[in-house]
């Protein structure tokens, strides 16, 4: 791209384009990696509450059969 023979105004437009479209195309990438990270991060969330919750009960149950 940079030894073709085109004007510097036409080059440096290409250049920018696709800079932008590299930008956008990474912009996309974060976007969706965050989105399934806060999906892994609630998932287990919710595994590790289910647990507490359960040991919670076991030991509400074994102090009231005492």
């Amino acid at each position: 791209m940079l030894f073709a023979p085109k004007s510097g105004k036409e080059t440096r437009e290409e250049i920018r384009d696709f800079v932008e479209d590299e930008i956008d195309q990474a912009k996309e990438f974060v976007n969706r990696n965050v989105a399934r990270a806060r999906q892994a991060v609630d998932k287990g969330r919710m595994a590790v509450e289910k647990e507490i919750a359960g040991a919670r009960a076991s030991v509400c149950d074994k102090m009231t059969t005492r």
